[in-house]
């Protein structure tokens, strides 16, 4: 088994800190993932967590309750079904800084996603839905 650098899995806890509290630009964000090794990065609804991933391995799992303590994931309503409007109203949203992560968080489980998952090398993002539905983002 490959053994995970502390100094990565610490690099990438402190870009996504400074990117909760400050969101910018994603695609700074995305490349210095990729300068650390990550090609995957995984958001679980339920779990309220990230999941950051090389090739052949998982790089770190953070709760976003480490970079939060507040947020309570259990308040999250999650929608039974892909809520289109409401999933592109709240990217649209956050992109043009309106929503924080958090309030972002709980627009996409509102929308019926329970699994978000970033494709770095490809810019793409795949929002998965409670009904096998998906939406497709590029970025």
């Amino acid at each position: 088994m490959l053994a995970i650098s502390k100094g990565i899995q610490d690099s990438i806890k402190q870009l996504c800190v400074e990117r909760y509290y400050n969101p910018g630009d994603f695609v700074e964000f995305t490349d210095k993932l990729l300068s650390l090794g990550v090609i995957r990065q995984t958001y679980d609804v339920l779990q309220n967590g990230l999941i950051f991933y090389s090739k052949d391995a998982v790089l770190y799992h953070l709760p976003v309750s480490e970079v939060d303590s507040s947020i309570d994931e259990s308040s999250f309503d999650i929608g039974d079904s892909l809520d289109l409007t409401r999933i592109k109203s709240a990217i649209q949203n956050f992109d043009e800084d309106k929503l924080s992560v958090n309030e972002f968080h709980h627009e996409v489980a509102c929308a019926g996603i329970v699994y978000v998952s970033v494709h770095l090398n490809q810019r793409t993002i795949y929002y998965l839905s409670q009904d096998g539905k998906y939406f497709l983002e590029t970025y």
